[in-house]
């Protein structure tokens, strides 16, 4: 099992350079520093749009305990916990049982067979959620996003108007400046995070 990343520290690179560059049909003579910056836009991009990581990943996750079993996570596609424990009060951390322990792969919950306390960030859970790899319609919405920063990169925007069928036309942009083409939102909208 991979070493566990805080949930705060997770870098947000979904797709790389390699993993676009044939399908955007590029040769090598396009400036790298802008097709590096549309991947990046893209991740971020993406991961914003779903409301957390999508990628297979060992994580540690402080939560608060709410006084039942249910414990409300970060990541969606939990496939294993590993540690439960109750920090707090000055005391040493109690590594709860993690036998009768349950989730639902489909959403941030995990379910314990006791109730925790109630508390601010009192309960740190190392789990391990996401996928792997990742599934196709989240790639899909990544090139579909990395290719209209890439072409957007490529527009005077000076030149053109609202009415010009690109990236500077507001269908594309509804909310502003580093949202999604409808094309990949839709790629997207069953794995959102909703609460």
């Amino acid at each position: 099992m991979p070493s566990p990343v805080p949930s705060d520290q997770i870098n947000p690179a979904l797709i790389t350079l390699d993993d676009v560059q044939g399908w955007l049909g590029l040769d090598g003579s396009e400036p790298v520093d802008v097709v590096n910056a549309a991947v990046a836009a893209a991740n971020t991009a993406v991961r914003n749009e779903l409301g957390w990581d999508p990628r297979s990943l060992t994580v540690i996750e402080r939560t608060d305990g709410n006084g039942d079993n249910t414990l409300l996570m970060r990541g969606k596609y939990i496939t294993a916990v590993s540690q439960v424990r109750l920090m707090g009060g000055g005391r040493t951390p109690v590594v709860l049982d993690l036998t009768n322990i349950d989730w639902d792969p489909a959403e941030p919950f995990i379910y314990m067979p006791c109730c925790v306390p109630v508390g601010s960030g009192n309960v740190e859970v190392t789990y391990t959620r996401g996928c792997n790899p990742l599934p196709d319609d989240v790639m899909q919405a990544l090139r579909i996003t990395v290719k209209a920063a890439y072409d957007g990169s490529l527009v005077d925007h000076n030149s053109t108007g609202e009415s010009w069928s690109g990236v500077s036309n507001k269908t594309w942009q509804p909310r502003g400046p580093g949202t999604l083409p409808p094309a990949a939102r839709t790629y997207l909208t069953h794995l959102k995070m909703k609460f």
